[in-house]
């Protein structure tokens, strides 16, 4: 990466050469003073040079990042996939670790599949290897990958990335849907990374009992209304707090994961000057609501949740009040 940019590939050459050599004189100055032999004077000298390019190096990689970032803040807000791919493409014959490249890779795929490129973009993603110990990065990878195989409609091989789950894992086939192609690739990559099914890991990790015993407070209202009226009151409190930059910030570091959260993703057509932003609040307020639905459905089925009505109580220290009468009770039955 320190290579990829100008001023960090000066700082570690020349800053690191120019730095090297004066500690270096300036260590061998110093033993020379104390009377020690030559052979302590350059131990010490190599020392003293060694760690201020070291220095050098250190300051570089964090020149380099930060630069990479701006640029990638820059198109991200721009948007324009030719101008996103001259800035990126020339990156890949840059020396840089594994998961410096990796994410390199992700955002030139993010700039075909913006470009309407979705099978330049899959070309990409192919050479993707992510670090053995970046499982994330794997993740990231994934859904990048389904996503392009949406876009390119490309069902077949979506299909036949599921006939290859049920040949190796069917439990985890069957629980899956076949339009979830994250998940389906991430359950083939766990596979063939591990050797284990995710069937097999998730069975593992539930052989042993929980070592927690907590007691889980659900929060619902009796008038779903109220609930809404407060989504929507927390979304406007958002847009006025900044959640325009915050967004298009989060698109530039995390551009894959950002395209899938609500509250980031709705953005994306604005900045392509495809809605208005009046357009993009409701869509976060609808899909907000619509996640919170999902929850309560989630959390209703634990039967362990005791739940308690918002709209129940005339203020939070009085709901406060309540949740801490459920605790007491739930301590003292131990």
């Amino acid at each position: 990466m320190i290579n990829a940019f100008p001023k960090s590939r000066c700082v570690a050459w020349t800053g690191g050469a120019v730095l090297g050599a004066a500690a270096g004189i300036s260590a061998w100055l110093y033993m020379a003073g104390r009377a020690a032999s030559l052979f302590n004077r350059a131990i010490v000298a190599l020392l003293a040079a060694f760690i201020a390019v070291n220095i050098a190096l250190y300051i570089a990689r964090l020149m380099a990042a930060r630069e990479y970032q701006k640029r990638l803040l820059l198109l991200y807000e721009a948007l324009d996939p030719s101008a996103f791919l001259q800035a990126l493409l020339p990156l890949r014959k840059k020396r840089m670790d594994a998961s410096n490249r990796c994410t390199t890779l992700v955002h030139i795929a993010n700039g075909y599949l913006y470009g309407g490129q979705p099978q330049q973009a899959l070309a990409v993603l192919e050479d993707v290897q992510p670090p053995e110990k970046a499982p994330e990065m794997r993740g990231l990878v994934a859904g990048n990958k389904a996503t392009c195989f949406l876009a390119a409609g490309e069902m077949d091989r979506a299909q036949t990335a599921m006939d290859e789950l049920r040949r190796i894992d069917p439990e985890s086939a069957a629980r899956l849907h076949p339009n979830n192609l994250g998940r389906v690739i991430r359950a083939i990559e766990i596979y063939r990374t591990t050797g284990q099914t995710m069937t097999q890991q998730i069975a593992h990790s539930r052989r042993e009992p929980s070592p927690y015993n907590a007691c889980v407070i659900g929060l619902d209202f009796l008038h779903r209304d109220k609930l809404y009226a407060r989504i929507n009151r927390r979304v406007d409190e958002m847009l006025d707090a900044g959640l325009e930059e915050e967004a298009r910030q989060s698109l530039a570091q995390s551009a894959s994961t950002a395209r899938q959260a609500i509250g980031y993703k709705e953005w994306i057509p604005y900045f392509q000057g495809a809605c208005t932003r009046d357009e993009v609040a409701e869509n976060i307020k609808r899909e907000t609501r619509r996640y919170a639905k999902r929850q309560l459905t989630w959390f209703r089925r634990d039967e362990g949740v005791h739940w308690l009505h918002v709209d129940d109580y005339p203020d939070g220290a009085a709901l406060v009040s309540a949740a801490q009468v459920i605790l007491d009770e739930w301590r003292d039955n131990g």
